[in-house]
């Protein structure tokens, strides 16, 4: 995808897979999506919804780029998306709900 899509080096994205296969055992899509809301959200420069939509659909055209879809590529779309819609509420609200989810 990242080749043929948006024209990145082979060689490089290979490199760059291999360096992301070795760190999966510590790897947090959770954090990941985290991170990425935070600084979305304090950055200025940045509109948080419009970044949230084409993060996501970026997400969807990766995982469709082999043809098929997996369920568990679905749930962590979905884990991404509820990271990125609880970093976007408020403080008060993000308190309810996690209080309501316990």
């Amino acid at each position: 995808y990242l080749v043929k899509e948006w024209g990145f080096n082979e060689a490089f994205i290979r490199k760059g897979m291999a360096f992301a296969e070795s760190e999966l055992p510590e790897f947090s899509i959770e954090d990941l999506a985290q991170s990425l809301a935070e600084y979305k959200k304090h950055n200025k420069d940045c509109n948080y919804k419009q970044m949230t939509r084409d993060f996501v659909t970026f997400l969807r055209e990766v995982i469709e780029a082999d043809g098929r879809v997996d369920e568990r590529e679905e749930m962590e779309i979905k884990k991404v998306q509820m990271v990125f819609d609880d970093v976007a509420r408020s403080k008060f609200e993000r308190i309810v709900n996690k209080l309501v989810r316990q």
